[in-house]
């Protein structure tokens, strides 16, 4: 079954539709996040009121008490409201990003957030509860003390009720071990995290984003034997790409199988903090709920095995919430969700049981709809827009940053006619999104319209293009071709290809209008029939490659 949208979280993981026949929405869940806290204003909590916790349930903030552990002259002692307040602050984002997965619904009616986006977005478990507990703080400082107490603390909450009142766990960060004094899955972490799971509460963690350096790459508490281990995949075609690059695949270092299984981990759309929102004084805040009366929050895209591991927590929130007799029941949990993946017939240790299935998971026996590709011809195919050139082995790497080795004031730069304006702007938006490049790192001219209210626009416009910026995108069709503007534009792409600067340029047609200086055997994008969302991740690739 299509995916509706790139947004629509729940639609890849329930082909079938599944989930939401079932209406498997997270009501009556309550989900703790271990990471840097949950910005506590972000609309995408308010509608169901996912962080208004049922008493005696309260968030709460660990780095303070270790701060202060290891600094005498640190923070002091502070109740637990302040605690909770403290936890409800989210200075690294990434929190809040995950939590966004899991539970939450986002309307793009919504005038008070930096959408950038058209559609609504929601969590896996929409209506489920979140804990956030705080184990990084604003500087991205923590250890696995705070992991361990925050572990300990669910323990004792769920004790203390006589029940389980936190029924999962998503600890969204990974650890290296002390390979010295502990066995591989036998750390004080990944022992907390067993003693925890033998209380009835599923933990799910993910494998670590060291994929990259080969196997036997798994973090803690990713090691722990009866954890869920989930490692990443794209978005949306699992089934082409496989597990990311950076996915840490197993074994572990002594033999077992990891990762569990994969779930979405690329590119993936979240909720996040407002960006440059300067954190308050703690006396200035308020020892009570966040007030709702002025939400405010942005979105942005994030890439790691956390955020495939936050799919795996919602889709185990949204089972619970229509199969309680699994609650209390982790094990036979995770021998669900592994026997109901898809096998995308990957080696083990980078796949485990496949790719996360929810709507086989619900109903074993869903009719799922096998996704259809596109079938590429052989003459269709182009070089890329800088297509590379054959090295011999032991060459240096380029260095980072632009074309030439240094970081420039944009990373992109439009020129395009006028009759593109609006596809021009989609680009923009899709950038921003999913290249994660703050407005300005990327020059379109709506946003430094000040900046460009000038005489000498021709020569300050050209000085941008060849000396400012690290890729020049131009999009190419036969109003470009016909303008006089855009031909003094051309000739500064002209220069940087003269100059030997093509890294430094990305053509993107339109048309096949004759443009001089650009010859049948140069490589470009063909933008016909094509989403500017997809010319965006070109974009996204092409600045990649160059670095």
């Amino acid at each position: 079954m299509p995916v509706s949208s790139r947004f629509d979280h729940l639609g890849v993981l329930d082909p079938a539709g599944v989930a939401k026949r079932l209406g498997a929405d997270g009501y009556g869940i309550v989900w703790a996040v271990v990471g840097s806290g949950i910005h506590g204003t972000h609309p995408h909590f308010v509608r169901y009121e996912n962080l208004e916790l049922p008493p005696p349930l309260h968030h709460r903030d660990f780095t303070v008490a270790l701060a202060t552990a290891d600094d005498p002259l640190g923070p002091s002692a502070m109740d637990d409201m302040a605690l909770a307040d403290e936890a409800l602050f989210d200075g690294k984002r990434y929190g809040t990003h995950v939590a966004g997965l899991i539970a939450g619904f986002s309307n793009v009616a919504d005038k008070s957030v930096d959408w950038g986006i058209e559609e609504s977005l929601a969590g896996i478990a929409p209506r489920c509860k979140l804990v956030s507990l705080k184990v990084i703080d604003d500087d991205g400082r923590g250890d696995e003390r705070g992991v361990i107490e925050a572990l300990q603390y669910i323990d004792s909450q769920n004790k203390a009720a006589g029940h389980l009142i936190i029924h999962g766990v998503l600890i969204a960060l990974s650890l290296e071990w002390d390979r010295v004094n502990y066995a591989c899955g036998g750390s004080p972490v990944c022992e907390a995290v067993h003693a925890l799971i033998d209380s009835g509460v599923v933990v799910v963690v993910p494998a670590g984003n060291n994929g990259q350096q080969g196997p036997s790459t798994i973090l803690d508490p990713g090691n722990a034997e009866r954890a869920i281990t989930v490692g990443s995949t794209h978005r949306v075609f699992a089934n082409v790409y496989g597990a990311s690059y950076f996915s840490s695949r197993g074994p572990t270092v002594d033999g077992r199988l990891k990762p569990d299984l994969l779930a979405p981990g690329e590119r993936i759309l979240s909720a996040a903090p407002p960006e440059g929102r300067e954190r308050s004084k703690l006396a200035k805040r308020k020892r009570k709920a966040p007030v709702r009366s002025a939400p405010e929050g942005t979105y942005e895209v994030l890439d790691g095995t956390s955020m495939a591991a936050a799919h795996v927590a919602g889709a185990i929130a949204a089972i619970l919430s229509v199969k309680p007799d699994l609650i209390g029941h982790p094990d036979r949990l995770k021998t669900l969700l592994l026997g109901s993946a898809t096998d995308l017939g990957r080696d083990r240790y980078f796949q485990g049981s496949g790719f996360l299935n929810l709507s086989r998971a619900l109903d074993e026996h869903a009719e799922i709809e096998p996704k259809s590709l596109p079938v590429q011809k052989v003459s269709d195919i182009a070089a890329s827009a800088s297509p590379a050139a054959i090295q011999p082995a032991g060459l240096e790497e380029a260095a980072p940053g632009g074309a030439d080795g240094k970081t420039k004031r944009f990373a992109v730069a439009f020129s395009f006619a006028g009759e593109q304006n609006d596809f021009v702007e989609r680009v923009w938006k899709a950038l921003r999104l999913y290249g994660r490049l703050p407005r300005r790192r990327i020059f379109y001219h709506k946003v430094f319209e000040g900046e460009l209210s000038r005489p000498n626009l021709d020569v300050y416009l050209q000085d941008i293009y060849a000396n400012q910026t690290e890729l020049l995108v131009v999009f190419l069709s036969a109003e470009y071709a016909s303008k006089e503007w855009t031909g003094l534009e051309w000739r500064v792409v002209r220069e940087l290809i003269k100059q030997k600067k093509s890294n430094a340029v990305m053509p993107i047609r339109f048309d096949e209008t004759h443009i001089p200086g650009l010859f049948s055997i140069d490589g470009y994008v063909s933008a016909a029939g094509r989403e500017p969302e997809d010319i965006a991740d070109d974009i996204i690739d092409r600045l990649d490659s160059n670095t």
